[in-house]
């Protein structure tokens, strides 16, 4: 972990005393909200976060309350191809407007996407930080 990591973490875990203290805290991510991870076949990096990060981090979710859904698609140059998508998330599609990068990552809380990146440093930035 780097040490803008730890700096991030120590401001983070601050503002949530901050908010905490004046009792109008609420956690990052409530149980509704969801994270949805998109894989493409042919995506290297796709390999490297599922053999490195997955595991734990479907755990994490499942221990926050948090839903974790995974979409895997043939290539990472349209991971909106409607085929590759289960139909309860079909509608998810008409939430965001990314067509490539992968890993990719979507935060959506209530019915509204508040994160939609690609990219293992941004998921390890925005994404996790959410469920942590």
């Amino acid at each position: 972990m780097t040490r803008w990591h730890v700096l991030c973490r120590a401001g983070a875990c601050l503002a949530l005393f901050v908010l905490a203290a004046s009792g109008s805290a609420r956690p990052a991510f409530a149980a509704q909200d969801t994270v949805i991870y998109i894989g493409a076949d042919d995506c290297k990096y796709c390999r490297e976060w599922e053999a490195q990060y997955e595991r734990q981090f479907k755990a994490l979710c499942a221990a926050r309350h948090v839903t974790f859904r995974a979409v895997q698609v043939a290539t990472l140059r349209n991971i909106r191809d409607e085929r590759y998508w289960p139909d309860d998330l079909r509608p998810v599609l008409s939430m965001f407007s990314s067509r490539t990068g992968s890993p990719h990552f979507l935060a959506i809380s209530g019915t509204r996407v508040i994160i939609d990146t690609h990219g293992i440093v941004n998921w390890q930035k925005q994404i996790l930080p959410l469920v942590e």
